[in-house]
Order: C-alpha cells, then structure tokens, then sequence
C-alpha cells in the first residue's frame, strides 16, 4: 500500500493536495463534518498540535509547475486547517512516502481517509459527551491549558455553542458527576 521513506519538516507553501485526484475526491475530504463550527476559534498553538498528531502524508514531486514539491495524499483535513490558519513560511512535519503510481493516487487516498476516520473517529452521538467531559476537566483542573488550545471556548456558553451542544445538557452532565462523587 505505502512505503515510509521517513518523516521530515517542509514548508507549508511546498504542499499541496495531489493533482491526480478528481474534484469529486477533493469535495469528499472537504465534506468531512467537523466537530467544531468554525476552526477560528482555535489558538495557532493548537493548529501546530493538531499537524504534529495528524502530519500530512506526502510524496515528493519536484516536476510541478505551481513550485510545490510535495503532494499530499494523506491527512488533507489537517492540512486544510493548517493552510488556511498558518502561513506558507510555517514547517510542518510531514510522513513522506514512496510516490503511487499516478492511477492510484485517488483510491489511496480515499482509504487512507476511510481507515483514519474509521479508527479515529468520534460516534456522532457520543461526541458531545466525551467533548464536554475534556472540556469540563481542563476548565476545572488546567484552565491554562484550555486557553492553550482557545482563548474562544473558555466559558460554558461559547464551548456549547461552538460544538452545538445543548448548554443544558452540561449543567445536568456536571450535577450527576457531582452526585456519584
């Protein structure tokens, strides 16, 4: 399927989404619902974080025009995030793997966003809570740590409004944890 040729650190600017894939491929990973309304409410810190966890899977390509020297076909999400919050000068670790062959650039890609979202992913109807309960904790234990993340999502009503959770439902979430104590 891929094989590693290691990791390394680039400039955003020589990334970009691999040219092989169709406009229909490309509008699936953007369709990817995200938890949060809007990535703006994230520090450039926990951007950083969020490429350090999920590095984008390149393959080097130094015969494109545009100037980019790598295309990605792994982790389009995160680098999407990063692209449109981080400036092109930013290094960014990346996974380099050996290059598809070009007819299987869009196959390979679509797995690798099946399988990662798939083992990864949060269960719509479970998401809020295990949310709540890493925000309620940090709020409580490490406020530091959640101004890290979002100077935005401080208070109850702004973290419930940003991930659409019924602000209600974490007031009675709190008071029942409070009673098993």
């Amino acid at each position: 399927m891929l094989k590693d040729c290691g990791s390394r650190r680039i400039f955003l600017s020589q990334i970009e989404v691999d040219h092989h894939m169709s406009y229909r491929a490309k509008a699936l990973f953007l369709a990817r619902p995200p938890s949060l309304k809007d990535s703006q409410a994230m520090t450039t810190l926990a951007i950083k974080a969020l490429i350090i966890q999920h590095p984008p899977i390149v393959y080097e390509d130094p015969k494109k025009k545009s100037g980019a020297q790598f295309a990605c076909i792994g982790n389009l999400y995160a680098l999407h995030i990063a692209k449109s919050r981080l400036p092109g000068s930013e290094k960014v670790r990346v996974n380099v793997v050996e290059a598809p062959l070009k007819k299987d650039v869009e196959a390979l890609a679509l797995s690798l966003a099946f399988s990662a979202d798939a083992l990864n992913a949060l269960s719509p109807k479970e998401s809020s809570t295990y949310l709540a309960s890493l925000w309620q904790y940090l709020a409580s234990h490490h406020p530091q740590s959640l101004a890290n993340v979002s100077e935005q999502l401080g208070h109850k009503t702004s973290f419930a409004d940003a991930f659409n959770i019924n602000r209600r439902d974490l007031a009675k979430k709190k008071k029942k944890e409070t009673r098993e104590k």
